[in-house]
């Protein structure tokens, strides 16, 4: 794990700057704010603080659990995942890339709210997800913004995906 710029090893208490890039490699890294918000990022996932349409946002990618451990949100921190879309700071929730253009975004907690900007900066739902939901998100890269995200199914998560996540991404015994 390590820092982009140089390669710099990752260790703990490390200050994150803007478009510094986290590359997890084969480790599991977690970062954790001063207020409660975390992202636990899997083997070879990335994690950045980007300037984007909303101001400087976590922008991750791969494998990603991002919840609260406490505390109240006072900047936009729930983020955007690399190549989709923005979600909301209270809620749980996993992503994955599954392919090189298409994404799943899961909802661990309460009505999940995925958006996104156009070009001219307005804000657009791409979907919304009840909690025990998960969405697969296709990226088009060369289409305009509000054709760009295409939702190719939503289905209930499965108990083995649920297995999943809880015992590697949210049992605070793997991360110690």
């Amino acid at each position: 794990m390590y820092l982009s710029e140089g390669k710099t090893p990752l260790v703990e208490g490390t200050i994150i700057g803007v478009n510094e890039l986290i590359v997890s490699n084969d480790s599991k890294v977690e970062i954790k704010d001063n207020i409660g918000l975390m992202f636990r990022l899997g083997e070879n996932s990335e994690f950045s603080l980007e300037l984007t349409a909303l101001g400087i946002a976590p922008v991750f990618y791969g494998e990603v659990y991002k919840g609260r451990l406490g505390g109240h949100p006072i900047v936009m921190c729930g983020g955007k995942y690399r190549t989709s879309c923005y979600v909301q700071c209270l809620t749980t929730m996993f992503f994955e890339n599954l392919e090189s253009d298409l994404d799943a975004f899961y909802a661990l907690s309460d009505e999940v709210e995925v958006w996104e900007y156009d070009e001219r900066g307005r804000r657009f739902p791409i979907v919304t997800l009840e909690e025990g939901y998960k969405a697969n998100i296709r990226y088009l890269e060369d289409k305009p913004m509000r054709e760009r995200y295409v939702v190719e199914s939503i289905e209930p998560i499965t108990d083995d995906k649920y297995d999943y996540i809880t015992s590697k991404f949210m049992n605070p015994k793997n991360w110690r």
